[in-house]
Parts: C-alpha cells; sequence; structure tokens
C-alpha cells in the first residue's frame, strides 16, 4: 500500500501560528527554510521533525501536525495508515473552565503586582498560582497544563505579552553622572565631622535564593499596565531567605537578620543554636519590608550606637550611615524611628551602583556566597532547617575572612586616626571624580 500522504504545509503553518509559543516559532522558522514543505509522506515529516525536535518538553509533534497523539503513534507503527477527519486534533476554543472571574482577575493582579516589585513571574509560576487559587476554591488538586496557559493568554493577550527580559543585575550598568555628583556632594557635606569609624556604617540585604544570574535573560509575562520596567525572577525566588547586614568601618560587622518566608512560629527554627551569632524574623515573601526594616533599627542598629556611643563616651558623636534607596528602606514609619537616633546622618547610593560604591556588595555578600555556596554544595538543604544552618555557617566563616576595611576602601573611604581618640573619614576624591567622568549623561 502507498504511504499516508503528507500534511498540507499551510496547516501546519497554521497550528505553530495558533500556538503563539517560542518554541513553536522557532520550529516555524526552522521547516520554512528547509525542504520539509516539499515532503509527500506524513511519516517522512514526522521523522523530520523528531530529528528536529530534540529537547524534552517539545515532543508535542502530534500538536504540530494537527492529529491526536494515539493516531500520531500509529501512523508511526503504520505508515500506510490514512487519517481520516476524527483523527485530526484542534486546540478548542479559548475558554474560561477552571478558574471564575473574579480568581482570574486577582491572577492578573499579582502577575502586575510581582512585576511592579522587580519580579516579574514565568508561565510555570503563574500556572502555579493558578493551581493554587483553584485549590483553595475546590479543596480538588488540579494540574494546569500548556492548554490551559494558551487559553489563558489568548483571553488576555490585550494585557499580557511574552518578553525575553534581562536580569535586575545588568541593569546596573546604567549610571547617570547627576546621581554620582548628588553623591558625591553629600559625602562631602559629613567628611570634616569627627566620627568614630564604629559609627560609620554600611547597611543592606542579600538573598540566598536562585536568583538569575548577572547578564542573563529569561523569558516572562509583562503586563501592560505596569509602569516598571520588567525584571526576571526565578519561581525559587519564593523559597528566598534574606540577610540584613551592617558593617562598619572599623572592620567589625553587627549582628545579622535572617528573613524567613513563613508566616507563623517555626518550632525547629527555634532550637537551633545559633542565636548568639543572629536573628531571625518571619515575612511573607523571604524580603525586606517597612515593618521589618523598623524591627531591625529597634532591636539590632540603634542599641548598637547607644552602646558604642557609650563606649567612647560621646552621647553626641555623629553617626553615617550608607544605604540604598530601596522605598522598603525608607517609607515615612522608617523615617520617623530614625529621626529618635540623634545625630544620625543617612547618605543614600545613587541607583545601580552598590556594584561598585557599596563596601558590602564589594567584598563581604561576595564571599558570603561562596562559602554559602560550598556548605550547600556538602549539605544540601533540602528542608528550611538546613539552609539556616547553611548560611549560618557561611556568615561565620565570613565574619573571619573578609576584608570589612578593604571593602571599604574600594569604595573609596578609609579611616585615620588623629590621635586622643580623634578619627577623620578620608574619601578618595579622585577616585570619585573618575567615576562621575564615566557615568552617563542624563
Amino acid at each position: 500500500m502507498e504511504l499516508a500522504p503528507a500534511i498540507p504545509f499551510e496547516t501546519i503553518k497554521n497550528n505553530l501560528h495558533q500556538s503563539g509559543t517560542i518554541g513553536n516559532s522557532i520550529v516555524l522558522r526552522d521547516i520554512s527554510f528547509s525542504d520539509f514543505k516539499y515532503l509527500q509522506f506524513l511519516i517522512d515529516q514526522i521523522n523530520f521533525l523528531q530529528k528536529l525536535i530534540k529537547r524534552p518538553g517539545m515532543s508535542h509533534i502530534h500538536e504540530i501536525l494537527g492529529i491526536s497523539s494515539s493516531h500520531f503513534y500509529r501512523v508511526i507503527k503504520d505508515p500506510t495508515y490514512v487519517l481520516h477527519q476524527d483523527d485530526t486534533f484542534k486546540l478548542s476554543p479559548p475558554r474560561r473552565n477552571l478558574l471564575l472571574d473574579d480568581e482570574e482577575t486577582f491572577l492578573l493582579s499579582s502577575i502586575k503586582i510581582n512585576q511592579d516589585n522587580h519580579r516579574c513571574m514565568t508561565s510555570k509560576s503563574i500556572r502555579l498560582l493558578a493551581e493554587v487559587i483553584y485549590l483553595k476554591r475546590t479543596g480538588i488538586f488540579k494540574s494546569f497544563d500548556r492548554f490551559w496557559w494558551k487559553r489563558f493568554m489568548e483571553r488576555n493577550r490585550a494585557l499580557l505579552k511574552v518578553q525575553y527580559i534581562t536580569s535586575l543585575e545588568e541593569s546596573r550598568a546604567s549610571v547617570k553622572k547627576s546621581s554620582l555628583e548628588l553623591y558625591f556632594n553629600n559625602l562631602n557635606r559629613i567628611k570634616n565631622l569627627e566620627i568614630d569609624p564604629s559609627l560609620f556604617l554600611n547597611m543592606d540585604e542579600t538573598g540566598c535564593s536562585g536568583k538569575p544570574d548577572k547578564h542573563t535573560k529569561g523569558k516572562c509575562i509583562v503586563h501592560s499596565d505596569s509602569s516598571v520596567i520588567p525584571h526576571m525572577a526565578e519561581i525559587d525566588d519564593y523559597k528566598q531567605v534574606s540577610i540584613a547586614a551592617t558593617i562598619t568601618l572599623q572592620g567589625t560587622m553587627l549582628k545579622p537578620l535572617l528573613i524567613i518566608p513563613r508566616k507563623r512560629y517555626h518550632k525547629e527554627l527555634s532550637s537551633l543554636d545559633i542565636y548568639d551569632d543572629l536573628e531571625y524574623i518571619h515575612s511573607d515573601s523571604g524580603y525586606m519590608n517597612h515593618e521589618i526594616m523598623i524591627h531591625y533599627i529597634t532591636t539590632i542598629l540603634a542599641p548598637y550606637i547607644v552602646n558604642q556611643r557609650r563606649r567612647i563616651e560621646e552621647n553626641s558623636s555623629p553617626c553615617v550611615l550608607i544605604m540604598d534607596n530601596l522605598k522598603s528602606h525608607y517609607t515615612q514609619e522608617v523615617r520617623n524611628v530614625f529621626d529618635n537616633i540623634n545625630d544620625l546622618h543617612i547618605i543614600f547610593l545613587p541607583p545601580h551602583t552598590s556594584h561598585f560604591l557599596q563596601p558590602l556588595d564589594l567584598s563581604f555578600f561576595g564571599i558570603f556566597k561562596h562559602y554559602y555556596s560550598s556548605c550547600r554544595a556538602a549539605n544540601p538543604a533540602d528542608t528550611l532547617k538546613k539552609k539556616v544552618m547553611n548560611i549560618h555557617k557561611a556568615i561565620y566563616h565570613t565574619s573571619y575572612f573578609s576584608n570589612i576595611k578593604k571593602s571599604f576602601l574600594l569604595a573609596s573611604f578609609e579611616s585615620n586616626s588623629l590621635g586622643g581618640g580623634k578619627f577623620e573619614i578620608k574619601i578618595d576624591s579622585e577616585k570619585m571624580k573618575k567615576w562621575i567622568s564615566e557615568a552617563n549623561d542624563e
């Protein structure tokens, strides 16, 4: 018998256009510029696509050809099998068949909120959230597959689009000259103050999860109603543990604060023998917010400043705090708490400059993440307790082996003793001017 005839190329082309996914767009490009369109038999088309599509998760050749999976395998076994009209496979039209209208509205709102917070969602994370929403209402676990995803995107094509976007770290290359000049001017205002190096502080937070690597791109979902430039965030961010840390020009580190992504008290964590070295607090997301910032100031930062001033017998000794301008770090509520600390000078880093101006980033956090990766390799963290233990070990090693004074020096700060317990803070003006000259104009 004669082999089954090939599927018309125009039919295949329409199937690929209908899917709207990046992978199928690549397939369409590849077969359009090949001999695929001239193949005469279906089995030859199947063999061609099997060689072309090698990646896991791309074994959906029957969809590309527009036939059902059962008849796809039947043709492989019997290349002479001729398809009937009932054998064709078509995607059903877009419809709301799982989520209610208000649930889908909530899902769209979550996509926008995450983009506003520089944590754009992937198709996988949106499907997982949809599963949670459905489970909460029905009590039934339902897998939201790619067919639901295609219908969801079709319904909301006016609001959503798939876009390859860069990680947040890559955008840091854009530094404005005016921002650096303002920062330099603010430093000049405090350089003549007699500041004890133990009261010259740099505070920031870092995360311990699978964030995107620098200079990478990823496929995320972008909401048209958001005014925030989209940045990539992986699904692992939902297991984020952050660390708020402060170092001093004296070369010391304040007690770190772990921000744990939990809503409730964690019995296993409370039993760990590590809290002489660090503290921890719960957060829904595992990230800093203004409430946690207030907790950090009142329980760690402010008591430290009081104790140091008592040590040097200068209750009015000026204190300088350098930190980034993250919104949660300086809300009105946070400002009110900072106002209770007398003679405190807060200097904000310009946007996208922490990789060369922030002492914590210049060595401390880098060394910490190196040790954390080593601890994680030796003791894989399949529970939150193990992850916290790995973080504690990494902090312990970092506090002993990192050169904090060198971090400040790289950021152009140095402390000189004037004798009699007096100090001056030296700022490398030449280095600052060089950075300003290399920055972008507005």
